[in-house]
């Protein structure tokens, strides 16, 4: 699949998560790709959350099948610098997404991306906490309500 793309260099494989991380230390690539279940380590993320160890410039990815939030959130933990489904368009993944990867950007697909919005929107609710009375007034701790309670933007702040 990557070794499709003339912009892609594969420099190694493993069958399993300490061969990976040997390799890494060896080889330094700018990305391993690391499936989600990995022969002699629990999962791929404690590959991905090893590998600043053994080569801190390169970026892991976590191929995975389960569409699980917690183990979404888990490889952003670990320090993944993406997380496919493994029916990830292999031609996006190859023309875009691995360069935005090298270039130090995360990747998420679709699917995952749609998951930690969803539990981020979910957050910043409790966080929130009750929503006022009145109609149309922002959360007591949200941040439209800091912010006039700063009384507006501080010089060199933006929110998005």
């Amino acid at each position: 699949m990557l070794e499709s793309d003339s912009d892609i260099n594969v420099v190694g494989e493993a069958g399993n998560g300490n061969e990976a991380l040997a390799s890494a230390k060896a080889l330094h690539p700018d990305i391993l790709l690391l499936d989600i279940r990995m022969p002699e380590m629990k999962t791929g993320l404690e590959a991905a959350a090893k590998l600043r160890n053994y080569s801190p410039a390169t970026k892991a990815v976590i191929l995975s099948m389960p569409r699980l939030r917690r183990v979404c959130v888990e490889a952003l933990n670990a320090g993944a610098y993406g997380y496919l489904l493994k029916d990830t368009d292999k031609s996006e993944f190859i023309k875009k997404r691995s360069k935005q990867i090298h270039a130090g950007n995360k990747y998420f697909s679709g699917a995952v991306s749609n998951v930690l919005a969803k539990l981020l929107k979910t957050q910043t609710a409790q966080q929130a906490g009750p929503r006022s009375k009145k109609k149309g007034d922002p959360a007591p701790n949200s941040i439209l309500n800091q912010k006039k309670k700063r009384g507006g933007k501080k010089k060199g702040e933006d929110f998005f």
